[in-house]
């Protein structure tokens, strides 16, 4: 239950209601699949009064054309309907029947009665629910869970919650994705530590908190590295439910899909039209078929995004490679004719379109570039895409090492820092091996290792004096002067300047090269 506690609440409430005068308390549970509707339900139930009727019908894909049939299965072994239809009883007749029989059930105990999946469910149990939930003598809790994304205003269930809601007051609860910070808690529970940050926001990034999915990927990836969870392959339970709802869309709707799934996480429209080989009005019908079928949304004008990103996955993943890679050349293809600065999606479709050799030339450039204007998460992606090519790339390295530090991965850092030192080294070039020893020394002291710290200043110091006056140069009596301040003790800091005087001095003669 991490990251349900308000809605938990709000449920243990009504149900500890003891009766529910003017009729029922009528409470909606919505949400994507996988968000946990269900979970919630069957938690909230355990703190019923004892001596309560609780009765739950569940909805199944093909329940349409079977009238009653939710109903049914929640009353079964309490309650027989009187449902025979003949040609002289109305719907209306039987509606009316039925929803007596269950005041007059009502009337024995406290009742709880649950509806689940009721974009599912056939037009007769819909409409059975509403006439409940306007019965001003039922004395009951009446619980209905539906998924928005399966059902369009033409299915039984729009017109039931916009009556609903004209007529009474409803309580609505929405569940959502778990927040990072829920993922994060729920990642310690089952790792027995905590994990890091960066473990945590891929997870999200690729399940966007979705509890099914997230608990399908850590089911089987218990044992391994948090930090692979980012690219483990999906368990086939999750890609089977993903692309269920896939394989219903025809070729040509599918095609459009395909290509979405392989431009990445924001797809503009003129981009999807170039890759796809629609024209405009094409394109257009097929977008509002996935995006009414709740596969897209459109979150801003001409910009669609998967509504869950898994769905994009499944979808790539299930293609033939020769079809991503020439879709992938496409989009490389197209994004360089128009200019494109998008770094990011350029080194993403040299990648998949295995033209390698400009994928290191994108990293440098995009790196570079992100680091430059303070975007040291991006700089960092774009780093490390290059090294997976390019692994001795010094310039890399140095803003792989810089970036990874930025955004708090102190290992990942100190394993880029020594990498770029190393080959600093190798290459004889002094002033990227004093760099590299600053950084390597920075983050020893983060890490609180103060006589590593000390010891690597040192060096660095040692190696930039080789070099005569030179930034570098200066950039090391800086670090030099810094530490003699952070290693002096607080109290010296309260005394007469002259047991400060070697920090006075390391600081001028810094100034002083700088100058």
């Amino acid at each position: 239950m991490v990251g349900r506690d308000e809605e938990l609440a709000v449920l243990r409430r009504l149900l500890a209601t003891p009766d529910h005068a003017g009729g029922p308390a009528v409470v909606t549970i919505s949400g994507d699949a996988g968000v946990g509707k269900s979970r919630l339900l069957r938690e909230a139930l355990l703190s019923v009064h004892p001596g309560t009727l609780v009765l739950a019908g569940q909805a199944e894909q093909g329940d349409l054309a079977r009238p009653f049939e939710v109903a049914r299965d929640a009353l079964e072994g309490r309650l027989e309907l009187p449902l025979a239809t003949d040609e002289d009883r109305s719907l209306d007749d039987l509606l009316r029947d039925a929803v007596d029989a269950i005041v007059e059930l009502a009337a024995g105990a406290p009742l709880i009665l649950a509806f689940e999946d009721l974009h599912w469910a056939d037009a007769e149990s819909v409409a059975l629910f509403g006439r409940l939930a306007v019965r001003v003598d039922l004395d009951a809790i009446l619980i209905g869970t539906f998924r928005p994304e399966d059902f369009d205003r033409r299915h039984p269930l729009a017109g039931l919650l916009a009556d609903l809601d004209r007529q009474r007051s409803v309580h609505h609860l929405e569940l959502r994705g778990l927040t990072p910070d829920d993922l994060g808690r729920m990642m310690q529970v089952v790792y027995g530590r905590v994990v890091s940050q960066r473990a945590v926001d891929a997870l999200h990034r690729r399940t966007q908190g979705n509890p099914f999915f997230v608990e399908e990927l850590l089911d089987p990836s218990c044992c391994l590295d948090p930090e692979e969870l980012a690219t483990v392959p999906l368990p086939w339970n999750v890609a089977e439910a993903v692309l269920r709802r896939v394989d219903t869309l025809d070729d040509d709707v599918r095609c459009v899909l395909d290509a979405a799934a392989i431009l990445g996480t924001r797809i503009s429209f003129d981009l999807l039209a170039a890759v796809s080989g629609f024209d405009e009005g094409a394109l257009i019908r097929h977008l509002r078929t996935l995006v009414t079928s709740g596969l897209l949304v459109e979150d801003e004008a001409d910009v669609f995004t998967f509504r869950h990103a898994l769905t994009r996955e499944a979808v790539a993943e299930a293609m033939l490679g020769r079809e991503r890679r020439r879709l992938h050349e496409r989009a490389l293809d197209e994004l360089r004719a128009v200019g494109s600065t998008d770094h990011a999606a350029l080194a993403h479709h040299a990648v998949g379109a295995h033209r390698f050799d400009e994928v290191v030339e994108i990293a440098r450039e995009g790196a570079a570039r992100y680091w430059r204007e303070s975007a040291p998460t991006q700089a960092l992606h774009l780093a490390e895409m290059g090294l997976a090519e390019a692994p001795e790339d010094r310039k890399l390295l140095e803003i792989a090492a810089l970036a990874a530090f930025e955004v708090a991965l102190a290992e990942e850092a100190q394993r880029h820092a020594e990498a770029w030192h190393a080959l600093a080294v190798k290459d004889g070039d002094v002033a990227a091996e004093s760099a590299a020893l600053r950084q390597l020394a920075i983050i020893s002291w983060y890490r609180n290792d103060v006589p590593r710290y000390r010891a690597l200043v040192e060096q660095a110091l040692e190696r930039a004096e080789t070099l005569g006056p030179s930034e570098e140069r200066c950039w090391a009596l800086a670090y030099k002067s810094q530490m003699e301040m952070l290693l002096r003790p607080s109290s010296a800091l309260r005394q007469p300047s002259e047991t400060l005087a070697d920090v006075i001095e390391w600081s001028t003669r810094a100034l002083e090269a700088i100058d």
